[in-house]
């Protein structure tokens, strides 16, 4: 049973990354991200990300502060922003 619900999370992460590189393409496709790397910008998204969508993580942080879901995907995401970049110049 644990070994089955091993590969289930492991499942379950893996298409969250996919869904989050998917998300990251287009944005670079469209010109909307500056982004070099997608995969490797969809890792570092998807890893930030992991105490939202981990149900082990989710455990283990649930009473631990920490800042939204959307605030994470927004930080994760406005990073590779060109107008990011100017913010501040």
């Amino acid at each position: 049973m644990e070994e089955k619900l091993g590969r289930l999370r492991g499942a379950q992460c893996s298409w969250i990354g996919q869904v989050i590189g998917a998300v990251i393409g287009q944005g670079a496709a469209s010109g909307e991200f500056e982004v070099v790397d997608v995969p490797l910008a969809a890792m570092c998204a998807t890893t930030a990300m992991i105490r939202f969508f981990h149900p082990q993580m989710i455990a283990q942080c649930i009473d631990k502060p920490s800042p939204t879901l959307d605030e994470m995907i927004d930080f994760c995401l406005g990073r590779p922003l060109p107008a990011w970049r100017g913010r501040g110049s």
